[in-house]
Formats: C-alpha cells, sequence, structure tokens
C-alpha cells in the first residue's frame, strides 16, 4: 500500500540525514529503510524483486547492466570480495555444519538476490570507500556480518543488514580521518602563531619608537 510505501521512503530520508561524516550520509538509505521496514510494517523480502521470474535474457541484461555499472563506478574489488568471502562461508559452513541450513543460498532465487545486492546496492558511492584496497576490507565486512546474521537468526534482510554493518565501518574510518584532518590544522595553525619575545625577567618587551 501506498502508506508503507511513504514510511519507508521517509526512514530512508531520516537515515540519509541523521548519520552524516563531512556532509556525506554513513548508512545507504535504501538499506536502512527496508530493515527499518520489516520491523515496523512486516513487509518481508521484497527489495530486490523477482529476478527468477524473468526470462534468461532478461535477467542476463540486468546482470550487464549492473557489471557495467560496477565497472564504471571503479567498484570491482569490493563486489568481487563480498561474493567471494560469501559463497566461500555457504560452502564452508555446508561441509562442517548441516548443510540443508544454507543449501538455500545456493538456490536461484538467493544467488541473484546476491548478485543484485553487490551489482546494485553495495556499491553505493557516498557510503562505501573508493579506493580498492578499503573496497576489499569493505566487501568482506558486508559478507561476514550478513553471513553472521543468516546462521544467527536467518533474517531475511541479512545481506541489508551485513551491508548497514560495513556502513558503519566506513563511517568510522571516515570520522577518524576528519579527526586527524583537524587536530593537524590545529597544530599548524599554533606552529603558526608569532612568537612574542620576552624579557628574562618575564615582563614583555615594548618595542622603542
Amino acid at each position: 500500500a501506498w502508506p508503507i510505501a511513504a514510511a519507508t521512503a521517509a526512514v530512508g530520508i531520516v537515515a540519509k540525514l541523521a548519520l552524516r561524516v563531512k556532509r556525506a550520509n554513513v548508512l545507504n538509505p535504501a538499506a536502512a529503510a527496508l530493515v527499518a521496514s520489516y520491523y515496523l510494517f512486516d513487509t518481508g523480502q521484497n527489495w530486490w524483486g523477482a529476478l527468477p521470474e524473468l526470462p534468461t535474457p532478461w535477467i542476463a541484461a540486468v546482470l550487464a547492466t549492473g557489471g557495467f555499472i560496477t565497472w564504471r563506478l571503479n567498484k570491482l574489488p569490493l563486489v568481487f570480495a563480498f561474493l567471494g568471502v560469501h559463497f566461500t562461508l555457504a560452502t564452508i559452513a555446508a561441509f562442517v555444519g548441516d548443510p540443508a541450513h544454507v543449501a538455500e543460498l545456493y538456490r536461484a532465487p538467493d544467488v541473484h538476490m546476491a548478485l543484485f545486492f553487490a551489482g546494485f546496492m553495495a556499491t553505493d558511492p557516498p557510503t562505501s570507500p573508493p579506493k580498492p584496497r578499503d573496497q576489499l576490507v569493505f566487501g568482506g565486512i558486508a559478507a561476514l556480518a550478513s553471513f553472521a546474521l543468516f546462521m544467527a537468526v536467518g533474517a531475511v534482510y541479512f545481506l541489508l543488514g551485513g551491508l548497514l554493518v560495513a556502513n558503519l565501518w566506513e563511517g568510522g574510518r571516515k570520522w577518524q580521518r576528519v579527526r586527524r584532518e583537524s587536530d593537524q590544522r590545529r597544530l599548524q595553525g599554533r606552529d603558526q602563531r608569532p612568537r612574542v619575545r620576552t624579557h628574562p625577567l618575564g615582563a614583555d618587551r615594548t618595542p622603542r619608537e
């Protein structure tokens, strides 16, 4: 219903404006709004569409579009890191635990969901790091956090929850960098202050005219 859609959009706007570092939002607004809507309105899992119901050419077109966008945004390390860690953890869990518990991660709907998430959600420029090395860490954190949510509570929003955890990590890095830059500017300002010579006895020496 439109009231739920409007309320979800409002939550996304609030999430975008409430937590910011240097005028940039920390949380992915879409992910924050969809996770909140799950608890507020019991919306379930409907954020990524029904890709399995699309014809194969359309699925290929969507994946090609996601790959092109990822390449243009220079986010390929992030996508590869997330997908690699995500499916590696699922494979390990299948061998050391109950295979039935993680088997659904390899079904077509969940595989499509992971691909859509990696190509369109995790690569949001304002909330993901620009450097390849940081992208590898970001993607790994998102995969680890989301898999932990899946194993712990099996929530339908586990990918989005993992993304929010990675967003908080990236926001913390930005905040620390801003603090360091602020401290450096303050120290430089102190060094540039004109020094006043004082009399050996402590009184200021006034220059004679």
